[in-house]
């Protein structure tokens, strides 16, 4: 399932060799899943250990939903990087 990507023109205002930071929104984004990713597992541990745990427990599922969608994002990015780099016929 791959698409053909049409490069667009150069309208002459924006530079030649301008390219998005896709390597370190990458970066931010595992750095982003391994926090959340600590926190949740700190969170759902603690969590098991107190008799209020509902707080906890709201905190640690947030933070792997975060972790979630950092990874998702990663394997996106992924997926452009190497778009990317392919050499274009």
């Amino acid at each position: 399932m791959t698409r053909a990507v049409a490069r667009r023109e150069s309208s002459g205002a924006e530079p030649s060799a301008a390219r998005s930071a896709l390597v370190l929104r990458a970066v931010l984004a595992a750095f982003g899943a391994l926090v959340c990713g600590g926190f949740s597992g700190l969170a759902l541990v603690g969590a098991a250990g107190h008799d209020d745990r509902r707080g906890l427990l709201v905190f640690g599922l947030g933070t792997a939903v975060l972790a979630l969608v950092a990874l998702v994002d990663i394997v996106v990015l992924v997926r452009r990087i190497r778009q990317e780099r392919r050499p274009w016929t």
